[in-house]
């Protein structure tokens, strides 16, 4: 994969309702076979694919749209309180607690195919001059910071695996919420957890090879 971009806007905490969107996955539902070629998608068009992926609270409103698929983390049981405590999705242990349960790596597995799917239908899309395919995918919790956080992060691995290959495409990673406090309003200048990580090197930015998880 030629970068990761890791980017996040601002907002806050855990637990909470219904996602409501375009469209919403149930991890229950089994995963469809998309890989090819031993797992990964056969890379032929070399133009620019960009994969978005965007972890948000529930509690602070959807992003707005176009997705290609919107996933409900509430699903995943919440980690407890004490692993809650200071940490976010982007720490080791809560993410470790979060993807123990099942529904979580349901959810994981299917999101990694449904990736794979779109990249795959990308690849024998033509484009006009050097545009550039853009899929995005949204996972939803209570506040935006521990199971949607930890599922975003996880995918983002995976994908990286399966992706190692395809030079033409860069993930890009948004944790919009992890900012934001438990009130519902987002602190800072709402660039928050936002990162971008285009390529190798470079001020702000993360190679997919240099990226830790």
């Amino acid at each position: 994969m030629a970068a990761r971009r890791d980017t996040a806007d601002a907002a806050a905490a855990d637990p909470a309702p219904n996602v409501t969107s375009d469209t919403v996955t149930d991890p229950a539902d089994p995963a469809s076979d998309a890989l090819s070629d031993g797992g990964r998608p056969k890379i032929a068009s070399t133009a620019p694919i960009l994969i978005e992926l965007v972890s948000y609270g529930k509690t602070h409103g959807k992003p707005a749209g176009p997705w290609d698929e919107v996933y409900n983390c509430e699903s995943i049981a919440n980690p407890s309180s004490s692993s809650r405590k200071g940490r976010t999705g982007l720490d080791k242990r809560l993410r470790t607690e979060v993807m123990a349960c099942d529904a979580a790596q349901t959810m994981i597995d299917r999101a990694t195919a449904a990736v794979l799917a779109a990249v795959d239908r990308c690849c024998s899309e033509p484009t006009k001059g050097e545009s550039t395919h853009v899929v995005r995918y949204g996972f939803g919790c209570a506040m935006g910071k521990h199971r949607s956080m930890s599922v975003v992060e996880t995918l983002a691995a995976s994908l990286t695996t399966h992706l190692r290959d395809a030079d033409n495409v860069v993930l890009e990673v948004t944790h919009r919420d992890v900012n934001a406090d438990s009130g519902g309003s987002s602190a800072g200048n709402g660039k928050g957890g936002r990162h971008r990580g285009k390529g190798r090197g470079g001020k702000g930015h993360r190679s997919m090879t240099e990226a830790t998880w």
